[in-house]
């Protein structure tokens, strides 16, 4: 496992090294409030971050409980059951395995918390896993974390 590290305030994209990027600013849809946040976007291969980031890790975990949890289902499994999310990467990998022209080299671009990414390195692939909430800790195997 190799970590890369990220600067949110390069001038430059992590992912192709550009140094063409267009800065924005966006309404969150996610914000109870209608504050601005500020975007970056490379221009060579379109990937894009968000800095400084619109709230903290709690204030995300509130968020993702109340917009994700499943109305009407068993509420004692949330969103952020590790057991659910390690079954739902597993379904996630089977699909991406499947699909014509698969390789073992994978880019997961807003990984969370990694669940996919872990799934795919033990099952033999090169993961690059890219996103702020990783923790190091879950992931091992063949990766490239970049939180």
């Amino acid at each position: 496992m190799k970590l890369l590290e990220f600067n949110p305030e390069s001038n430059r994209c992590i992912i192709c090294n550009s140094n063409m990027l267009n800065s924005y600013k966006a309404y969150a849809s996610d914000s109870q409030t209608e504050s601005r946040v500020s975007i970056k976007e490379c221009k060579s291969c379109t990937f894009a971050w968000q800095y400084p980031r619109g709230r903290t890790q709690e204030e995300s975990v509130q968020f993702f409980e109340g917009a994700y949890h499943d109305k009407g289902k068993d509420k004692s499994t949330p969103y952020f059951d590790p057991l659910r999310k390690i079954s739902i990467a597993n379904l996630e990998f089977s699909f991406i395995k499947s699909l014509p022209g698969y390789n073992s080299s994978i880019l997961d671009i807003g990984a969370g918390g990694g669940f996919f990414a872990q799934v795919a390195a033990e099952n033999g692939c090169t993961v690059t896993a890219v996103d702020p909430a990783l923790e190091l800790s879950q992931i091992s195997g063949n990766s490239n974390i970049i939180p």
